[in-house]
């Protein structure tokens, strides 16, 4: 990344910082929670000599995305490319999300000891996440971890952590974001905009968009897109992430929904995932896919969806009060023509934009366009026709890494 130089980057930079803070003002009630800020163990963790640390935000469970998007990030840190060393799940009904990101580490056995955190109930503002109720994912009752257990459940509170990992680390950390950012800003206000200097962390990986178009030099400051649920699911806290990072020149790479739709996966793609993963999982890819689809439809409100998406109408599936699962799931295979999109799967590829070692995970996805203003703030798929994305070269590195990681 070239270093920027000159007054120019000086009052970008310097924009950027102000837009933070008029964001850390809505985070007022979120830090009266925590007022004191906590002592933190600071020791930078050695270097090591292959792979890089990540840390994953999600809010697993809410669909099969963010399931396979740890698959494949499972499978990079079982070949030692990649170090994963924490998972915060947030969105709420925190305590049944992580009951399902640690059942997913250890059916895989996850090396070495991955900490699972339970993350915030509530955005920042206090105010309950949207859908926080609908886990699609069920661990089976009586589930007991394994004699020797890769997963550490964690008891400190999921922004403490992260603040720690942040401060520990020295240059070789990559937080992908792949759920609400609520705890990652709670961290920053608790302990300042330096937990996400480039010196600790490598870059930030976002699931989600920009507003506007990415190389538009009118936008005053790069500001995150409602159109993504992770963003628009705690809005003051994406803006306070991401100008924090912006206003320190840290990387970022932002993978939009354009992308995501370049990428459509057909009953014959899910199916295939599944053997790849030869039964590893208590659960099946394709059962999840179409218990989640099936949910989906039965929801009248999901008429406008079902059109924009997937080019269908609702009422041509024909779903009658009582029509069985059976019945409509056949509807559902035979009338959509493709049954769910990678798309944090596709951020988490992204890793190799700012991991040289990956840069083959990240090359099916071009081009990362570097905004007008901030060479070191990317995006893919940000506006339509943004995107040049090689669908069966990133369904290849998808599924390569399931196999890597039964």
């Amino acid at each position: 990344m070239p270093e920027p130089h000159g007054s120019t980057f000086v009052t970008r930079a310097a924009a950027a910082i102000m837009c933070a803070a008029v964001a850390y003002a809505s985070l007022r009630g979120c830090s009266r929670r925590r007022p004191r800020q906590r002592s933190i163990r600071r020791q930078p963790s050695a270097r090591r000599a292959r792979g890089v640390d990540v840390v994953v935000l999600t809010d697993i469970a809410k669909d099969i995305d963010d399931t396979v998007a740890l698959i494949y990030l499972s499978g990079l840190a079982k070949e030692g490319r990649i170090r994963l060393r924490g998972i915060v799940c947030s969105g709420g009904s925190v305590v049944r999300r992580t009951a399902v990101a640690a059942r997913l580490l250890r059916d895989l056995r996850v090396p070495p000891t991955v900490v699972v955190a339970a993350g915030s109930e509530r955005q920042c503002s206090g105010t309950a996440f949207p859908n926080a109720d609908v886990v699609t994912h069920t661990v089976p009752e009586g589930d007991s971890p394994p004699a020797e257990d890769p997963v550490e459940m964690a008891t400190r509170p999921a922004s403490e952590l992260l603040a720690e990992w942040c401060l520990q680390a020295t240059g070789d950390l990559v937080i992908i974001c792949l759920g609400p950012v609520t705890d990652l800003a709670q961290a920053v206000a608790d302990h300042g905009e330096a937990i996400l200097s480039p010196a600790r962390i490598r870059g930030l990986l976002i699931q989600g968009q920009l507003e506007g178009r990415a190389e538009d030099e009118g936008l005053p400051s790069p500001r995150p897109s409602a159109v993504a649920y992770n963003l628009r699911a705690d809005m003051p806290g994406a803006e306070v992430v991401l100008h924090t990072a912006i206003g320190q020149a840290t990387p970022v790479v932002l993978l939009g929904k354009h992308a995501a739709y370049a990428v459509p996966m057909t009953l014959a793609d899910v199916d295939a995932l599944d053997a790849a993963l030869a039964g590893r999982l208590c659960w099946s890819v394709t059962d999840l896919v179409l218990a989640t689809l099936l949910e989906f439809v039965r929801d009248p409100t999901s008429a406008d969806v079902l059109e924009r998406a997937y080019k269908v109408r609702r009422e041509d599936l024909l779903i009658e009060p009582d029509v069985s699962d059976q019945a409509l799931r056949a509807r559902i295979v035979a009338a959509l023509p493709h049954l769910t999109v990678p798309y944090d799967v596709l951020c988490c590829m992204c890793i190799g934009y700012l991991h040289p070692p990956l840069a083959p995970q990240a090359a099916p996805l071009r081009p990362a366009l570097p905004h007008g203003r901030y060479p070191f703030l990317r995006t893919i798929g940000n506006d339509p026709g943004s995107a040049d994305i090689d669908a069966g070269a990133a369904k290849h590195v998808i599924l390569e890494a399931c196999r890597a990681a039964k």
